[in-house]
């Protein structure tokens, strides 16, 4: 038997490993909700508008057409294209529906291009460079199993603040590594169900977290 089943993505998981009781309220007993901050509709509405550019052709928004240039770069890219394409696999790594009931690690991508046996995974970022490759790996992965066909991923961050990309390329029998380096991590997820281990974590984060029952969250508005 699977010992696998509390479903997950890479956000969750970063959740889980930031802090083990924010998770807890946000995934467990569930009374508590992300709030819908600046940067996070500012994020919805960039997406939006490069999913609209990309895939369907149409002109960027007048305040965003500081990215048309790099827009027009990948919706000019030789291959199928998929946008905001969601993602989701079982316990036993089979594809599943988004909302089946047997759903466990979720994700979507922002933009696949599919050239041959070479699948281009593109995230489009809004905020700092923070580089961190997992989340495109753990998508390469799951990909993997969509399509079987493709040996060759090229994972791309496109920093739109300031128009760099950053791009690191994994083959298939690559993929075997990633998730040996996930599956403990995400294991720790299910031990903490089972012993109900949910400690606060303080962090710099805590001004900004939904959380407000936790001991280390404060009212950020206080402190500006």
């Amino acid at each position: 038997m699977n010992i696998f089943k509390t479903p997950w993505s890479f956000s969750v998981l970063s959740t889980f490993e930031t802090c083990r009781k924010k998770y807890y309220h946000l995934k467990i007993v569930k009374d508590t909700k992300d709030g819908d901050s600046e940067a996070a509709r500012e994020g919805k509405e960039v997406h939006n508008a490069m999913f609209q550019r990309v895939i369907k052709g149409k002109a960027l928004p007048v305040p965003l057409r500081m990215h048309e240039k790099i827009a027009g770069r990948f919706a000019d890219a030789k291959g199928e294209k998929y946008g905001e394409m969601k993602m989701c696999l079982n316990p036993e790594f089979e594809p599943v529906d988004w909302f089946a009931a047997n759903a466990w690690v979720r994700a979507i991508v922002d933009l696949l291009i599919v050239n041959g046996d070479t699948a281009t995974i593109v995230d489009w970022k809004t905020g700092k460079v923070k580089l961190d490759w997992t989340q495109l790996q753990l998508a390469a992965c799951i990909l993997s199993r969509l399509m079987p066909e493709i040996n060759h991923f090229k994972l791309v961050f496109v920093w739109l603040r300031s128009s760099k990309i950053s791009l690191e390329n994994i083959a298939r029998p690559e993929l075997k590594n990633v998730w040996m380096e996930l599956l403990p991590r995400v294991k720790e997820i299910e031990i903490a169900k089972q012993t109900t281990d949910f400690p606060a974590t303080e962090s710099g984060l805590c001004g900004w977290c939904p959380v407000t029952q936790c001991p280390h969250w404060f009212d950020k508005g206080k402190n500006d």
